[in-house]
């Protein structure tokens, strides 16, 4: 029936265009029927696993869709990769500059969205920075233009830590949640984006929401009730063991090119070998937590730690995953003077990676970390439990993975230590200081 009208509805847009102008054109055109070329922008700014989740989604585009990239995780991607092959332009991202960055992210995204005013706009973003990412873009982008936009967690499970004193369930149902949202989408209004504000999103825009074990919410006691009654939410699960058997050779070469991941190095080293992968944490410049980290490691290397000690450790490969906070170096100069055997991970290189390469260490070890929401509870060898920092109200909480990960069987209370049983002489924690 539609190509029957096509040739009257033609004229009928260039009637309109002749009569009202090339603006009100596209305005209609945006409606039509008919599939569209499509720009893609990935935006990140802070977070790896986001980051990760986009560059995802970039390997499974054909690579004649236009795209547009700023990943401060991975930055300089024109280094490493032919961005012209993939018909991709680069946003410079600056690290902590975000104003910065919000400028060279509107003038790239605008003057890339010019040049093509017929295509449909795809925005991939956090689930988390919606103020600071896609409020900026939807302020400039008419809104018929906006196809989708795609919301990816800032750490894999944080969904799963949620409790009560983070997201009522009553909050992202309210009846005036349509119109708070719509006041938080106006550019002037400067107001905090919570949770039910990024739910509320949907309301205005064709929205879907990227979470690790989505699939599982509605058997989760402290999630079902909220998830039972999210019917209309665009839910799409991440699942990096899916994910390992679904993309295809060519789509992994790209997300192992794009996060800095050296397949053909860790193959050589891991594959049908077994391996410890030690992970460290970030403590906020505390130094007896430092000290005991590397303590720790001691320990498990001579296998003399006990509770955790291992038959025949030599024939382990030993890997250490530094803290991607790029201000540790002090530990990680440590760690390869007092350990030169032990192989560093990169640390912007993600750990859910190993899973999409087939590598998944034999055993991973260390800091509280949301990698440990991808893993099952026979790869955990030991949790070191996160202290309460007196830095921040988010550092001062207690550690809302291990509460998680404890709860939904990933993590026993045996495989978790506490790094202040290893101090070297008496110390005060952070919250006493």
């Amino acid at each position: 029936m539609f190509k029957k009208y096509k040739k009257y509805l033609i004229a009928f847009i260039i009637s309109l265009t002749l009569g009202y102008g090339a603006s009100y054109f596209w305005d209609i055109y945006h409606y039509l029927p008919f599939q569209k070329k499509e720009i893609h922008i990935f935006f990140e700014t802070h977070a790896t696993a986001p980051a990760l989740s986009q560059i995802i989604e970039f390997s499974k585009l054909p690579k004649e869709t236009k795209k547009i990239i700023g990943w401060s995780r991975f930055p300089n991607r024109g280094q490493v990769f032919d961005l012209d092959e993939y018909n991709t332009v680069e946003i410079p991202v600056v690290k902590n500059q975000p104003f910065a960055n919000l400028i060279n992210l509107t003038t790239t995204v605008l003057d890339e969205i010019s040049e093509t005013p017929s295509a449909a706009i795809v925005i991939h973003a956090s689930f988390d920075k919606v103020a600071t990412s896609v409020k900026p873009l939807l302020s400039f982008i008419p809104k018929q233009r906006i196809k989708a936009i795609h919301l990816y967690e800032d750490g894999y499970g944080d969904v799963l830590k949620w409790n009560d004193a983070v997201s009522n369930e009553t909050t992202l149902f309210m009846d005036t949640l349509k119109q708070e949202t719509a006041e938080l989408l106006e550019p002037e209004n400067k107001n905090i984006w919570l949770i039910r504000n990024v739910f509320g999103l949907r309301y205005f825009y064709p929205v879907t929401y990227h979470f690790l074990k989505a699939s599982q919410f509605k058997n989760i006691k402290r999630l079902q009730s909220i998830f039972t009654k999210f019917n209309d939410l665009n839910l799409v699960e991440t699942n990096f063991y899916t994910l390992a058997q679904t993309l295809t050779p060519e789509q992994k070469k790209i997300v192992f090119k794009l996060s800095g991941f050296d397949y053909e190095k860790y193959k050589n080293l891991m594959l049908n070998k077994k391996s410890i992968m030690f992970v460290t944490g970030f403590h906020f410049g505390f130094k007896p937590y430092m000290d005991a980290e590397i303590k720790v490691l001691s320990l498990l290397k001579e296998n003399k730690l006990e509770n955790f000690k291992l038959e025949n450790p030599q024939d382990y490969v030993w890997f250490f995953k530094p803290h991607p906070a790029y201000d540790e170096i002090y530990k990680e100069e440590v760690i390869k003077k007092t350990f030169p055997d032990i192989i560093e991970i990169p640390p912007e290189v993600p750990f859910e990676v190993f899973i999409l390469a087939g590598l998944k260490p034999t055993l991973t070890a260390g800091f509280s970390s949301s990698l440990f929401f991808s893993l099952n509870k026979e790869d955990i060898l030991f949790y070191a439990k996160r202290p309460q920092y007196n830095t921040s109200p988010m550092a001062m909480l207690d550690d809302h993975y291990l509460a998680a990960l404890s709860t939904d069987g990933i993590v026993s209370n045996e495989q978790v230590i506490f790094y202040e049983h290893f101090f070297e002489k008496p110390s005060s924690t952070p919250t006493e200081q």
